[in-house]
């Protein structure tokens, strides 16, 4: 039997715990998953170009693959910190202010899948005419059709 857990504690500590029952043994591995990765306090000194701007929006720009969600939720919890001080979302930052961002778990894009070999047949064989411009397919009466018009001239 396994069970996958993510614990998520006060200082954004992601585990992964397997816990795996064999023959009344219990096993316990930790680990991130292959598709995360997480990264290190950042102590940034703020610019003169960065100064005047909402916190929010500078995170935005700093952590570009974090949610906006994941950004203010940091924010809430109260581990942004500028000059030490909890920082709240409408606070705009000045030339020399040292933020601390926290580290946050960031998870890769999945690859796109490709569709199963038999959905894939399935399509092929329900083409009826296929040319340049067109195509009819024989579709099964309960899926959708999204008729497409684009103009020649465009």
């Amino acid at each position: 039997m396994s069970l996958y857990a993510y614990l998520d504690n006060c200082s954004c500590i992601v585990l992964l715990c397997t816990l795996m029952c064999q023959c009344g043994e219990l096993h316990i591995m930790s680990e991130f998953p292959n598709n995360t990765h997480r990264t290190q306090v950042v102590f940034h000194t703020v610019t003169a170009n960065e100064s005047g701007q909402r916190i929010d929006n500078f995170l935005m720009k700093k952590l570009k693959s974090v949610p906006k969600s994941l950004v203010y939720r940091i924010l809430r919890k109260g581990e942004v910190r500028i000059d030490k001080k909890r920082a709240k979302p409408n606070v705009k930052i000045q030339e020399g202010n040292i933020v601390r961002i926290p580290p946050v778990t960031l998870t890769d894009k999945k690859q796109q899948e490709t569709a199963p070999e038999r959905l894939l047949k399935q399509i092929e064989q329900s083409i009826i005419l296929e040319d340049n411009d067109l195509i009819f397919i024989n579709k099964p009466l309960v899926c959708l059709c999204i008729v497409v018009v684009v103009s020649a001239l465009a």
